[in-house]
């Protein structure tokens, strides 16, 4: 999509491929100006085509995080079509959210400023009106180690998983499967990397006068938040996190299954 957008900017963007958004599940990029660094769009679009009752369920459930997140901000009709919002925090760039065909489509500035709100939206209403409208990617990106704990992380979505975007990432495998209302994304890193951090930052909670995470028989020694989130080490240096998100409630103890199901892609 980056590329297809770069064209109608003025100067010139680099593209970069991102990470994928697990729910709704969604390829991504950044466009970024050569000149300014700090001018750079994320946009990302949807692999799975979503209901009605989807589209309405998923801004509640964006709402409530901003909440959660104590935002003061909050979403308002962005006027792209039917169900399209946007949100322009003070503390970091605005996001807009709409639909085409069902499937949805992110647009979003790294950083806050002045007309960023008036840029994303005409970036947005750019996308919504490209000839041929936006198009679809395939559903299915997997990696045979991944395979086996597919049934395991069904369980997590509670149903069957629809899209898949496993990859391998700075050397290491990650796994995402997702179904329309539910995604769950497992990946793997030594001692310097970002699963190590959250590995001794969720164990340091559990110490906590309300603990927010407790011990799970995971690995050689599991922790998992309260939210479903769990992370895992296997040896001294290896160390695993499996981040569910859902529409619905969380399945906590299918995600401690999926961790049990995962240790044979790590264990090496």
């Amino acid at each position: 999509m980056c590329e297809r957008v770069r064209p109608t900017l003025p100067g010139d963007w680099s593209v970069e491929i991102q990470q994928p958004l697990v729910n709704p599940v969604a390829d991504s990029c950044w466009l970024t100006s050569t000149t300014d660094p700090k001018n750079r769009y994320r946009i990302a679009v949807g692999v799975l085509p979503l209901t009605k009752q989807d589209i309405a369920d998923f801004r509640k459930s964006s709402e409530r995080r901003l909440k959660e997140d104590r935002y003061a901000a909050r979403a308002v009709d962005a006027g792209i079509g039917e169900n399209s919002w946007s949100v322009n925090p003070a503390a970091e760039g605005p996001w807009l959210v709409f639909f085409s065909g069902g499937r949805m489509v992110r647009v979003a500035q790294e950083a806050y400023g002045p007309g960023q709100l008036a840029a994303i939206t005409a970036v947005a209403r750019t996308i919504n009106t490209l000839p041929g409208g936006v198009p679809a990617g395939p559903k299915i990106v997997g990696r045979p180690e991944c395979e086996p704990a597919t049934a395991a992380a069904e369980k997590v979505l509670s149903g069957k998983a629809l899209a898949r975007r496993d990859a391998l990432v700075d050397g290491e495998v990650m796994c995402l499967w997702a179904s329309a209302r539910a995604g769950v994304v497992v990946a793997g890193g030594g001692p310097a990397s970002e699963a190590a951090t959250d590995f001794g930052l969720l164990k340091s909670t559990s110490t906590n006068p309300v603990p927010e995470a407790r011990r799970v028989d995971v690995g050689q020694e599991g922790w998992q938040h309260d939210s479903g989130y769990l992370v895992y080490r296997i040896g001294e240096d290896r160390f695993v996190t499996i981040t569910p998100s859902s529409l619905t409630a969380e399945q906590s103890a299918a995600v401690v299954a999926l961790g049990q199901a995962t240790i044979p892609i790590y264990n090496r």
